[in-house]
Order: structure tokens, then sequence, then C-alpha cells
């Protein structure tokens, strides 16, 4: 048996199921008769129910369900004449009866090149993915109905319909549904939450009712449960308690209601947590990420998904002027775009995220330490102009990030702020800048050239560690400025061949100062 994915080729009407058909078939018309004869079921099939009606979730994913229509063709070698005539005699639809004007979602089969090789007992099916089908279906408020033809280009020669009942992939309001990945439910325990009055499995779920409205996930459901692969909270949950799927060591996906504000990191902690469901981004935005310092005070997942889409690229939206701390930690998101009245990123926001370019306007004068730490695919970024520091650990770890631009309102830059950043062969530091800390440069291994502006007066403990390729330091500053040990290593390193430019008339000055008389051979005068 083989499952062949359709495109949507053929838009049929909606009498496609009360009259005839008018597409050209092959002259053998009594190929097709006896084909059609042959046909001896037809339905819709899934996992979680009985063989001729269920529906389909074939991705990991409640939403990613997908249904299934089929054909079953009796004997086996009239299998070989409908793949001859298959593109002519038969076509699938779905449609709602929601409306005096029904949605239609077409199918076709695929090419007969698809169905070369087909072993086994001669069952055809189409699949309509339910990214097609209309929110109506997915909420309960609506049914659908389907129907195939078969035609031989005058007549129809047999036609069936099928009902299909609602595709709820939300719960009631007094009810939780989770997936396991065998297929057994596990023992939820009511703890301090409402009674558990069912238990059921329904469909590609199970189904825990409890006597009254859920407002609040407790750690007696899921904590220390294994198995438990998918879990669909609904919208009346406001709260999360803390460790509510600590040790849920299987568990790969949740959604997060809209009226949650605040999740621990302890919500998470020691679990598979791969994707996460939310209907509103603003409404995620705003939540606070909380926790112990000692976990890291982060959600650690990877695909977010907003009204059932992936998100690779993030529309900040208009409400949101704050984004908050740890708001897309872990996340997939490759680009991420800002609109023009956002006021901070807060710390470690995009941490460890996927993203690969940034812009940010310049209407953020606020980006919190850690903001970008260990984002390793991000190759550019624009900051704003308005920015006055670099903060801690902004950048670091940014393995690919070839260039910045810091802007002149920067007056700091702070302890690794671009530690690790070894893609960077040129920084220019601005001459707004007052103080370099510690470390900020340090493990720039291809850093070849790096410039100081005018007003520097501080570089901090190891801030050019381990640039094994540096080159040329250029300082524009008069007064030198102030060194912190170890500037070029770690105690146990040594130091690059490298040559530091001063102003011409400042080279004796620094010779003899006493932070850079120690390199005093390496320092020569240039012209501003």
């Amino acid at each position: 048996m083989r499952r062949l994915f359709i495109s949507c080729l053929l838009l049929l009407s909606i009498t496609a199921c009360d009259g005839p058909v008018e597409i050209t078939t092959p002259e053998d018309n009594n190929a097709t008769k006896e084909i059609v004869s042959q046909i001896t079921e037809f339905g819709y099939v899934a996992t979680g129910g009985d063989a001729t009606e269920r529906i389909s979730c074939v991705e990991e994913s409640f939403r990613g369900a997908i249904l299934q229509a089929y054909l079953e063709i009796e004997p086996q070698e009239l299998h070989s004449k409908l793949i001859e005539y298959h593109h002519e005699l038969l076509s699938l639809h779905l449609y709602y009866d929601n409306s005096d004007n029904p949605t239609i979602i077409p199918a076709t089969l695929g090419s007969a090149e698809e169905w070369n090789g087909l072993q086994g007992r001669p069952t055809i099916y189409v699949e309509f993915a339910c990214d097609d089908l209309k929110e109506e279906l997915y909420e309960g408020k609506v049914g659908a109905r389907g129907c195939y033809v078969i035609s031989d280009g005058k007549n129809e020669l047999r036609t069936a319909e099928f009902t299909i009942g609602v595709m709820r992939t939300r719960p009631l309001s007094n009810q939780l549904w989770y997936k396991t990945n065998n297929g057994m439910p596990i023992e939820l325990s009511e703890g301090k939450g409402p009674k558990i009055v069912g238990h059921e499995l329904a469909m590609w779920r199970y189904e825990v009712t409890f006597e009254e409205e859920l407002t609040t996930i407790i750690p007696a459901y899921f904590k220390d449960k294994s198995g438990v692969t998918e879990v669909i909270i609904p919208n009346s949950v406001t709260k999360i308690e803390n460790e509510a799927f600590m040790r849920c060591l299987d568990l790969e996906s949740v959604n997060i209601p809209t009226g949650v504000t605040q999740l621990d990191q302890s919500v998470f902690v020691v679990t598979n947590l791969k994707r996460v469901y939310t209907d509103d981004l603003a409404a995620w935005c705003m939540i606070d990420f909380m926790g112990p310092i000692e976990f890291g005070n982060d959600l650690p997942y990877g695909e977010l998904y907003v009204n059932n889409q992936r998100v690779t690229t993030l529309h900040i939206p208009e409400s949101v002027i704050h984004i908050k701390p740890y708001a897309f930690t872990f996340s997939n998101i490759e680009q991420v775009e800002l609109h023009n009245a956002i006021e901070s990123i807060e710390y470690n926001a995009f941490e460890h995220a996927g993203i690969k370019s940034i812009t940010i306007p310049n209407s953020v004068t606020a980006i919190g330490h850690g903001a970008f730490n260990d984002c390793q695919s991000l190759e550019s970024v624009v900051l704003p102009n308005r920015l006055s520091k670099l903060s801690s650990s902004m950048f670091n770890y940014c393995h690919q990030l070839k260039s910045i631009d810091i802007p002149q309102s920067v007056t700091v830059i702070e302890d690794g702020a671009l530690y690790m950043c070894e893609s960077l062969s040129e920084i220019i530091v601005p001459d707004g800048v007052e103080s370099v800390e510690g470390r900020a440069f340090a493990g720039c291994r291809n850093l070849e050239t790096i410039t100081f502006g005018r007003s520097v007066n501080k570089i901090g403990y190891s801030a050019l560690a381990r640039c094994k390729k540096l080159q040329s330091i250029y300082i524009r500053a008069t007064v030198p400025p102030t060194l912190e040990p170890h500037l070029f290593k770690d105690p146990d390193e040594g130091v690059p061949d490298v040559t530091i430019y001063v102003p011409m008339d400042s080279v004796d000055e620094y010779k003899t100062s006493e932070s850079w008389s120690q390199y005093s051979d390496r320092i020569e005068g240039y012209e501003i």
C-alpha cells in the first residue's frame, strides 16, 4: 500500500455528485466500466478509530492531520488499466456544507509514473491536507461532505458521497487532550484539580474530561509521566504551574493558551520540547518567562507555530513595543522583522535562536545583555543609531557574524559583547566609545584589524585574548587608554605578532606609559 500525495489540479463544481462531468476519456469505455464495477469500497481513514471512519494524523502534530480518501479495487489485474485511464476517469473533491456557496477542495490522483510498482492490495489513497481546510471545520462548527466521480466522458458511471464529522483541534473548556508514543493512555491524577469524569480515546488523541472548566495545569497531570508526546490545552487555561511538565521526558509539542501570562522555566525542565503553538503572537510577546537562575530562565523549544503556521520569518505585531526576556530563545526563527515603534529588546530575547539576519530600527534605544547570545547562524545585523551600549554577551558566540557597524551613539562596549565572533575580520570602535570592557572581542580568531576611537580611555581584561590573526591595532586617542591585564592573552597564551599604531605626536607617551610600556617595541606612529 502506498500513499499518493495529491495536487489540487482540477476544480470541480459542487454539483459533481449530481450530474454528468464533462471530461475527455479514452475510447475504450468498456475498460472504463470494467474498472468502475470493481471499485468495491470508498471511504476515509486515519489512525485512532475504526478502519472505515477515522481521521489521519500522519505528521507529528495534531494540527498536521491529513484527511485520506481511498478506493479499493479488485481484482489486482484491473489495477494496471486504472493506471492507464485514471486522469480521465477519476476525480475527487471535498466540500463544506456550511453555506450556500460551500468551499471546495479538489483532488486528483498523481501521475501514472507514481503508480508504477504498487504492490499488495490495490487500494488507492488520495489525501486532502488539512492546511486547506477552513478553521470552522477545525473548531467543530461545521461538518463536511465529499464525493468522487468516474465518467466515460458523457455520463457518470459511478459516484459516492461521504460525510465527515467535525475535526476539533482544540479541547472544550473542560477538556485536556494528549497523545502518547505507544498509543496507550497514562495514569492521570486529579491532584488538586477538578474531578475527572472521562478519559477516553477519541480519533487521534486521548480526551480527559473534567467536571468543571479547566483554568490551571497542575503537576499532578503530567509531571514525571513518560510516553506523552503532545499536549493540547484548552483556551480556558490561564495558569501553568511550576514543574507542570517536569521530567515529561517524551514531550515534544504543546500549545500555550493566550490567557497564560507567565511561564517558569521549570514548567518544561527535562523535556524534549520541540514545538510550541500559540494563537496570538502579541500575547506570546507579553508572557513573562521567569525561573530560578540555576535553570537559565529560558523555555527550550525549537519551532514556534502561530495560528498553526510555523514561523520562519518573525513579524513582531504593532502592539508590541518591548520584546521581553527569553521570548524567542532556542527557536528556529530565521528572519526577524521589527516595526518602527519597538523601543527595546530585553535580555536574552533571542538567545540560541536560529536567526540569520536582523535589522533593528532606530526606535530601539536599549538591547539587553545576551539578547543574541549564541545565535550561531546570525550573519548580518543592523544596529539602531540611538543605542548607548553594546551589552554584555550581546553577540556572544555568533560565529557566522561577518561584520558589524557599531553606532556612533555607543559609549560603552560591555564584557564579552562580541566574544567568539570568529568570522569578524575588522572592527571599528567609534569615537564616542569611552570604555571597552573585559573580553569584549576575545576569541575573534579571524580578526586582523581593530581601530579604537578618540574617546576610549579604558580597555578591559583580555579584551583581545585569542585573536591569533590580529595584525594591526589603530588607536586614535592621544592620551593612552588604561589597560587592564592580559590585553592579548589569557595568562597561558602568547601575544600575537601585532603592530600598535598610535597618533604620531603621542608615540613617546604611549611607550613610556605604565599600561603600554610592555608593548613599546610594537608601537609605531601614524597620521590620523
